[in-house]
């Protein structure tokens, strides 16, 4: 698997370290301890992270170097995930293509976003259609 990050950021570093899929503590041997950090692995990278038994994306263990009770990290996979949010049944590479169209631009506050973070919402919640929608199936890929 490709790192998916860029070469020299901590990120990076941080990802080639957690790549044998073991736990690693965010005190003594990842770079970055920020949880902001690993949400956007998450969500706008779509890393996907192992959980504890309470279903925390960290688990806090001891840590022989350290010598305390720290949090720890863990890549659950290398597999990077696809962007997953299917809003009304769009398919992801429509959805794709639309995002593409539009330069990955938020329509309310016209400000950039990356994939993961934009999503396909065809309506504002206030207006309401005098019909039933189309199906999306019947777009095509082109």
């Amino acid at each position: 698997m490709k790192n998916p990050f860029r070469e020299g950021t901590i990120s990076y570093d941080d990802f080639n370290k957690m790549s044998d899929l073991r736990w690693h503590c965010s005190k003594c041997e990842l770079r970055s301890g920020q949880a902001k950090t690993w949400q956007v692995w998450r969500q706008e990278k779509g890393v996907q992270l192992d959980k504890d038994e309470n279903g925390n994306f960290y688990k806090r263990i001891y840590c022989s170097r350290c010598e305390a009770r720290t949090v720890h990290r863990k890549l659950k996979s290398l597999d990077i995930l696809e962007v997953n949010k299917a809003r009304y049944g769009i398919p992801s590479k429509l959805a794709k293509r639309i995002k593409q169209l539009y330069n990955f631009e938020e329509a309310v506050l016209l400000r950039q976003l990356s994939e993961r973070e934009l999503e396909i919402d065809h309506k504002f919640p206030q207006v309401r259609w005098a019909k039933n929608e189309e199906s999306f199936e019947e777009y095509s890929d082109q």
